[in-house]
């Protein structure tokens, strides 16, 4: 057997991980902080983009839902009863 021949080395499989979905009831100080990490990666993304278009649900003067919406960026905000702006 030859040790100095050169190997063909294929590249890894790539690992794929299904999509983890949970529900979890915790207070609203750790609530508070999940939702600030989540909003500080959205504005990231966000200004990653040059164009965005803004999709949004009013009923009279409160926004029921708003959309952001990239090439490969979508975030909506539902907010039940709405939130006045």
């Amino acid at each position: 057997m030859n040790t100095t021949s050169i190997r063909r080395l294929r590249p890894a499989k790539p690992v794929h991980t299904p999509p983890v979905e949970f529900t979890k009831t915790s207070s609203s100080e750790t609530a508070l902080q999940l939702l600030n990490t989540f909003v500080t990666e959205a504005r990231k993304e966000i200004r990653k983009r040059e164009n965005l278009i803004l999709k949004g649900k009013f009923n009279q003067t409160d926004c029921d839902s708003v959309t952001f919406l990239g090439d490969t960026f979508s975030l909506t905000i539902d907010f039940k009863g709405g939130i006045r702006l």
